[in-house]
């Protein structure tokens, strides 16, 4: 009888002589293949279950070091990238680089409780939006548009400009860092820049056009021109209308929703992107180089974009009112 659980307790034949890196590699085998349960591995190895489980409990300590290693390294790179690559992006350049896998590397700005920096989505058109826009487009689509003060305003973020991407999440509420400009172009010339702290309010709206608008308009065509504005609430507010009524020649009935057919915002585009280059850190930095930037603004392209109305009027009215997609020519 003595004998008889004398051979039950003991290992199998030849397991004493068994290394340890063996038993760990069997083990390992099948925590790889998925098993990670202690008794079934020690029923299909014949293991004692007190060696397997010590063996998965330093199998599964060094891949948590080993993970966690690995999220070191991706978080690391993802901070060293101070530029505006896309996730998708940052993943395949670090993964080549470092050989980790795309989910360690995506979960990289989570882990640091990152948050993405993205544009405010644009509203679609409603049905009698695109109608109006039609009947604008058949109505202005061969009017002359070389005494027009193209004008609206832009925005801008020190953090977002010059930031990464991928921006650390701050708690509760952001500060507002907005800079808000406003220019006008036209085929004589520009308006002086206006750039202000914060956003633009009515009476703001007003100061700029009798500061910068007027001044330039009078300068480049008398009394002779128009100023075209888009819809936002400076500029439809009544205590505007007024001023424009009283101030302004003639002004075009421009269609709610269409800063694609407005060549002002190519410029806008063409500014941000010189802007990027830079490493601009406060507002008295950032108001200086911009203003440089729009007085060097290149007057041939300032009129091939004016150029360039008949053709976008063209597009939205064949398109049926639907935003076109104008894109400059090398």
């Amino acid at each position: 009888m003595i004998s008889i659980l004398i051979m039950i307790n003991s290992p199998p034949k030849g397991m004493l002589n068994m290394r340890q890196g063996e038993l760990r590699e069997r083990i390992k085998m099948l925590y790889e293949e998925g098993i990670d349960d202690g008794d079934e591995i020690s029923f299909r190895t014949g293991i004692t279950r007190s060696a397997v489980f010590r063996i998965l409990s330093n199998i599964k300590s060094e891949n948590a070091s080993k993970l966690y290693s690995q999220k070191k390294t991706a978080q690391n790179y993802v901070l060293s990238k101070d530029n505006n690559w896309a996730l998708n992006r940052l993943t395949q350049i670090t993964s080549r680089s470092l050989g980790l896998s795309n989910p360690t590397v995506q979960m990289a700005p989570h882990d640091m409780r990152m948050s993405k920096l993205v544009p405010k989505p644009s509203w679609p058109l409603t049905d009698h939006q695109e109608q109006q826009r039609v009947l604008f487009c058949d109505k202005f689509v061969n009017e002359d548009f070389t005494h027009t003060f193209f004008t609206s305003e832009t925005s801008y973020s020190i953090q977002k400009l010059y930031g990464p991407r991928w921006s650390c999440a701050k708690p509760r509420k952001i500060p507002s860092s907005n800079i808000t400009a406003w220019g006008g172009i036209s085929y004589e010339g520009t308006t002086t820049l206006s750039v202000v702290n914060g956003t633009i309010n009515a009476d703001k709206y007003i100061q700029i056009l009798e500061n910068h608008l007027l001044p330039s308009a009078t300068y480049f065509y008398g009394g002779n021109w128009c100023l075209q504005q888009d819809h936002s609430a400076a500029h439809t507010a009544k205590i505007t209308q007024k001023w424009i009524d009283k101030n302004i020649p003639q002004t075009i009935p421009w269609p709610a929703l269409s800063a694609d057919l407005s060549p002002i915002e190519n410029m806008w585009l063409i500014l941000a992107n010189q802007r990027e280059r830079e490493n601009v850190q406060n507002f008295q930095e950032f108001q200086s180089d911009i203003v440089v930037k729009w007085n060097s603004l290149d007057m041939s392209i300032i009129r091939g974009l004016i150029d360039s109305m008949p053709i976008r009027l063209r597009a939205c009215r064949d398109g049926r009112g639907k935003e076109i997609n104008f894109k400059l020519s090398d």
